[in-house]
């Protein structure tokens, strides 16, 4: 489908972005935008009321898209073990969110060249992306463990030295592993 270019979108582009700002904040009634247009700008032709309500529509569908997209990419990120809340989540929630809204935009493009192609790969690379971070995690994860197995067998082993050098005896031994190392 080709998208029309609008009044709106031929107005100067300090006036669009005064128009998107007012807006997405819905500040303000169509006919109040329409007469506030026209005392800033008076050498410029004022969109029509029909014009701005149809041009408010499309800011209202690309904004629901932008938080379905947003709700999406933490729900992605949570599915896939990462707290959407914490530094790597939150920026891969932003990462995904902003290349999705890129695409989209991109397709609605009337000269975009956007395929099915490109959204492939763009879930490809999303999808590669999440993999190797949650291989890191893993990763991450089985070094911690051989550290902290390393470290038990050490405090172990100096607990039997005690032992053995007849600093403690055996109850006290078994019952230092138990309530400190967990173990035994």
């Amino acid at each position: 489908m080709v998208r029309r270019i609008g009044s709106v979108d031929r107005t100067p582009e300090d006036m669009r972005k005064f128009i998107d700002g007012v807006l997405r904040a819905n500040r303000m009634t169509v006919d109040e935008l329409r007469q506030q247009l026209a005392k800033l700008y008076p050498e410029a032709e004022v969109p029509s009321r029909s014009a701005l309500y149809r041009y408010k529509g499309s800011i209202a569908e690309l904004t629901g898209r932008m938080h379905e997209m947003q709700v999406c990419a933490e729900a992605f990120v949570s599915d896939l073990g990462e707290n959407p809340d914490d530094k790597v989540g939150a920026l891969m929630v932003q990462s995904l969110t902003a290349l999705t809204a890129h695409l989209s935009l991109k397709a609605n493009d009337p000269d975009s060249e956007t395929t099915v192609e490109d959204a492939r790969k763009l879930a490809r690379a999303a999808r590669d992306l999440i993999s190797a971070r949650s291989m890191a995690l893993k990763e991450r994860q089985q070094i911690e463990d051989m550290a902290r197995q390393k470290l038990l067998r050490e405090q172990s082993e100096r607990l039997d030295k005690v032992v053995k050098s007849g600093g403690l005896s055996e109850e006290t031994a078994a019952d230092l592993r138990r309530k400190i190392l967990g173990i035994g």
